[in-house]
């Protein structure tokens, strides 16, 4: 049993038909191609090549976040990998970030500080701060419920 082998260029490229497979093949971009339909191959071809875009180098940067329920408000290392699209209800540009464990967040440039030697000093010191502040509310709230408050009296 004889086969035809079907095919034609197209704007210089070769397409041919696999019986086989049922479908049009072709080599475009160093790579091969398959489609249903000839039409589908032609659109391919026509097909503009796609835009490289600029990759993103990670930058180093802190983002504040809460550790756990009590208040505490810790800076944690990430990664800036890329600006997030824009939200519709949000003014300021959001980042795509990875924490150390591997996470990915969309933060926004409000909560997403700088990794320089001045900024981590200050963040050290704000911590410190928070955590004093902290303890000193633990020790108000302490001391609120020691303070008594007026009993009703049983004469009333």
């Amino acid at each position: 049993m004889s086969t035809k082998k079907i095919g034609i260029q197209y704007d210089g490229v070769d397409i041919s038909y696999d019986e086989y497979s049922n479908q049009w093949v072709f080599e475009l971009r160093g790579r091969e191609c398959k489609t249903d339909s000839l039409k589908a191959a032609k659109e391919a071809i026509d097909k503009p090549d796609p835009v490289k875009k600029k990759e993103f180098k990670r930058i180093p940067a802190y983002v504040r976040r809460e550790i756990d329920y009590s208040g505490v408000r810790k800076f944690v290392p990430v990664d800036i990998t890329s600006v997030a699209e824009q939200k519709a209800y949000c003014d300021t540009p959001q980042f795509w970030v990875v924490s150390s464990d591997g996470k990915r967040a969309v933060e926004s440039s409000l909560r997403v500080y700088q990794d320089t030697p001045e900024n981590v000093a200050r963040m050290k010191a704000y911590e410190a701060a928070d955590a004093h502040v902290g303890s000193l509310q633990k020790s108000l709230v302490k001391d609120m419920q020691k303070i008594q408050t007026v009993e009703v009296p049983d004469n009333i």
